[in-house]
């Protein structure tokens, strides 16, 4: 038989390419290993709809809906799924046409991918050490507006409001983020205690997922959409012999993202797609992506 008995750590894949049967706990990379067996029904109904040469893997949790109780899996034959499937508790594999099953199957489905991207990628990015010199960049610009703005030409003062505003979007976005990072931390931790999730989970969960996706895209943006105003106050207090902020400030500039026009195409493009999603609200990828996953479905219909 084969079953996911402890969860494994894969490498990152965007939301919606990760495969149900493994969830992600543990605080900073430290793994947690929860064991999960279903019932022997459901295992047996597993390796009934096994293809040759796959393994399967199923997602740790009994999933409730409507108080039924369902337990999911997916396929392998390598990288990525083969299939999923959704089973009863009593063995049966109900059609997908049932509301509740294509809900269930979704729950399985996305909440592997958002455990993902969180113990992957998120506590990654919580763990970026650039609030300090965020502050240390703020702390420079406050003096600047302090003791030189009234003599400034309009178009630097304009521009020192916009690199004043890349450090306070970016401190103020990461803070929530870090603070997103733990709670959904703690409520995975829970579902895995627990070893049953929810619809509520669900929405839960991809509430934390959007937002914090959101805060690392704004900081992104913000620091991209600035870069010009960062280069005209950094030559002007060249010009002005404010040595010292001019470096100081050229040196956290330079770690700081550029404007669009000097990433990489791919990343441009990356970031384009991020930016539909967490900015503008537009999902309809990240359904494509599940509805891509129902076709693959080895329930009937």
């Amino acid at each position: 038989m084969e079953y996911s008995e402890k969860l494994v750590f894969l490498k990152y894949r965007p939301r919606g390419r990760s495969c149900p049967g493994v969830l992600y706990t543990g605080k900073l990379g430290v793994m947690i290993v929860a064991r999960f067996r279903p019932p022997e029904v459901v295992s047996k109904t597993l390796e009934q709809y096994k293809r040759q040469g796959e393994r399967y893997q199923i997602f740790p949790c009994r999933i409730e809906v409507n108080g039924s109780t369902y337990y999911s899996a997916s396929y392998q034959l390598g990288q990525p799924a083969t299939g999923y499937i959704t089973i009863k508790e009593d063995g049966s594999v109900p059609s997908l046409n049932l509301e509740e099953v294509e809900l269930a199957t979704r729950i399985s489905f996305e909440l592997s991918s958002i455990n993902n991207a969180l113990y992957t990628t998120g506590f990654r990015v919580a763990r970026k050490r650039h609030l300090g010199f965020m502050r240390r960049t703020l702390s420079i610009l406050r003096w600047v507006e302090r003791t030189m703005k009234q003599e400034m030409p309009p178009e630097i003062q304009q521009a020192l409001e916009g690199f004043i505003k890349a450090p306070q979007v970016t401190i103020k976005n990461h803070l929530r983020l870090k603070e997103l990072v733990k709670k959904a931390d703690r409520h995975i931790k829970q579902n895995v205690k627990d070893q049953v999730v929810t619809p509520e989970d669900l929405k839960i969960m991809n509430d934390y997922h959007y937002e914090l996706w959101r805060c690392a895209t704004m900081q992104n943006v913000v620091q991209m959409n600035t870069y010009e105003d960062r280069k005209k106050l950094i030559q002007y207090l060249f010009q002005k012999k404010k040595i010292f902020p001019a470096i100081a400030l050229w040196f956290y500039h330079l770690r700081m993202h550029p404007d669009e026009e000097k990433v990489k195409p791919k990343d441009r493009e990356m970031m384009k797609e991020v930016i539909d999603v967490y900015i503008n609200g537009n999902m309809e990828r990240e359904e494509k992506v599940f509805q891509k996953a129902l076709e693959i479905t080895r329930n009937p219909r």
